[in-house]
Formats: C-alpha cells, sequence, structure tokens
C-alpha cells in the first residue's frame, strides 16, 4: 500500500529547487563546483531513491548512476507500491509514468503537482 508519508517527502524533495534534474539516468554527476565537490543530476524518481537512502540512514545514495533495476525495486519498496512505474496523467488524461514526464521535458514541480494531485 502506498505509504503517503513517503510519498509526501519526495513530492517535497522534488520541489525544494535543491536537485538539478536530468533525463536518461537515476543520477548522474554534474561537473565539479568551484568547490571541487561533485554535484549530481537527478531523473524525478533518481530523487525519490535519493530520499529514501538517505532516510534509511545513508548519506549519500551510491547506487548505480543508470537504470538499474534492483535501484528501482528498492525505491518502490520504500514507497508501498508494486508496480515498476507510478502512473501519472496528463491534462487529457493520458496515462504515463513519472519517468516518462521527467524525460520528456515535464520539470520537477509539475511532477511534483501531478502526484500530488492524484495521490494526496
Amino acid at each position: 500500500m502506498l505509504n503517503k508519508e513517503r510519498l509526501e517527502r519526495w513530492i517535497g524533495a522534488l520541489e525544494s529547487g535543491e536537485y538539478k534534474q536530468t533525463i536518461g539516468y537515476l543520477r548522474e554527476p554534474d561537473a565539479a563546483q568551484a568547490d571541487r565537490v561533485l554535484r549530481y543530476r537527478y531523473c524525478a524518481v533518481g530523487v525519490g531513491v535519493q530520499v529514501a537512502w538517505e532516510e534509511l540512514g545513508g548519506h549519500v545514495w551510491r547506487g548505480p548512476w543508470c537504470n538499474a533495476p534492483q535501484t528501482y525495486q528498492f525505491f518502490y519498496d520504500w514507497l508501498g507500491v508494486d508496480q515498476s512505474e507510478i502512473p501519472i496523467h496528463d491534462d487529457n488524461g493520458r496515462e504515463g509514468s513519472v519517468t516518462g514526464f521527467n524525460d520528456y521535458g515535464a520539470e520537477f514541480p509539475e511532477i511534483a503537482q501531478r502526484l500530488r494531485k492524484e495521490y494526496l
């Protein structure tokens, strides 16, 4: 069963402005900043993986940068859902996935709004 408190934490992270967005990867390296600290860019699901990882006691997610099935499964188990994707709908009612919306240009605040509308 979907854990709405955890979903709210994921949505909050998507809206926070703390995460840079990417497509095609859960997480990928971003250029090092002036302080020479490596930063990352995330897709919307990758943000959720990071939130779950931190909640479970990890400081920095050290999992694969690519779309590894076990990483997705870790996140969906944490969120309390069975499926391999979380469906959301566009303004015309067509079903898509969080990953699909992310990779086709929806920004994090839009994805967060759609998740909130459909599941909270």
